[in-house]
């Protein structure tokens, strides 16, 4: 049942400690309306201090907007209960495991600079096959554009036409039994297209 008007309403605090998640403080805060609102804001700011997630039967507007902003994890709830406050707590913890997973795995699908300094390496045949969801663009593509570097060796079973189409690069391959070695080297100034 939604609040009425001009009902406190109660926001819980957490923050991760040890590993886990845990409560740190409750309050029940009265809404605000017209030029109070800069001043809750200011106080919700200091409020919430390192807590790294809310819990709320009403969390919106200008409220819900700074505390996304800052990183915040935001839940609305019915009621502050120890069962709906362990609920949060496992949430936050699947959502942290899903970042983790998605960051390691694009972390295996990024070339790997070797001992030489711009010297990167990545064996896109495995990438590809571990990541159905990915292509060889979306793996190559952002390191080319943001990575400096003087070569790159790709272990793959063919050259991606979008990579061979590339003017600013020179590209050799050779076959090594089933795969490919694809050197890439940036394309110099009087360098002849082949």
């Amino acid at each position: 049942m939604p609040s009425a008007p001009h009902e406190a309403r109660r926001i819980a605090f957490f923050t991760k400690e040890n590993g886990s998640w845990k409560e740190t403080k409750t309050l029940s805060l009265q809404p605000v309306h017209g030029e109070a609102v800069s001043g809750f804001l200011r106080e919700l700011g200091t409020l919430v201090g390192d807590a790294q997630a809310i819990a709320g039967s009403s969390i919106a507007g200008i409220a819900y907007s700074v505390l996304n902003k800052q990183g915040k994890h935001i839940f609305e709830i019915t009621d502050i209960s120890p069962e709906q406050l362990s609920g949060i707590a496992g949430d936050i913890a699947m959502m942290e495991a899903k970042r983790k997973l998605s960051a390691n795995v694009f972390w295996h699908t990024r070339p790997v600079e070797t001992d030489v300094a711009g010297v990167y390496s990545l064996d896109l045949a495995t990438a590809l096959e571990e990541n159905p969801d990915l292509s060889s663009k979306m793996i190559l593509k952002p390191f080319l554009k943001s990575t400096p570097f003087t070569e790159l060796t790709i272990l793959c079973r063919h050259v991606p036409n979008w990579l061979a189409q590339e003017q600013t690069l020179t590209i050799t391959q050779k076959q090594r039994g089933e795969t490919l070695v694809v050197t890439v080297t940036k394309r110099l100034c009087g360098e002849a297209s082949s």
